[in-house]
């Protein structure tokens, strides 16, 4: 599992052909602990970026989505066509809600999640 996780960071982050988006598509949200974020997970995968290395990781359903984790990432494949099912991200004594959903295309490749509550820095 944590090969296969790395395995689909290093072709995220390097540009490598993932669905019908733009190779390496990045999206960051801000995120409070009463938030659900909607993922959606393309067929080539997705990945959830952390300020840290998450302290847990719970998945919903069991037989949706293999999930893995290197480092501050959350690498996530679905299994199955239409999978379904809530990812609770635990980290700094803070949760983070995502609902999963499965799909061939569309949706980010990779997702940067910052806490709500931080103020924004500007460069």
């Amino acid at each position: 599992m944590l090969i296969s996780a790395t395995l689909l960071i290093a072709t995220l982050l390097t540009g490598g052909s993932v669905g019908n988006g733009a190779p390496g598509e990045v999206e960051t949200i801000r995120l409070s602990d009463r938030d659900i974020y909607a993922v959606n997970v393309s067929s080539d995968g997705a990945v959830l970026n952390f300020i840290t290395k998450p302290e847990k990781i719970i998945l919903g359903r069991d037989g949706e989505f293999q999930v893995g984790s290197v480092n501050n990432d959350i690498a996530i494949t679905s299994l199955k066509e239409n999978a379904r099912s809530n990812l609770f991200v635990y980290l700094l004594g803070r949760r983070y809600a995502f609902s999963l959903n499965s799909g061939r295309a569309g949706g980010r490749k990779i997702v940067t999640v910052l806490d709500k509550s931080e103020p924004i820095q500007l460069k």
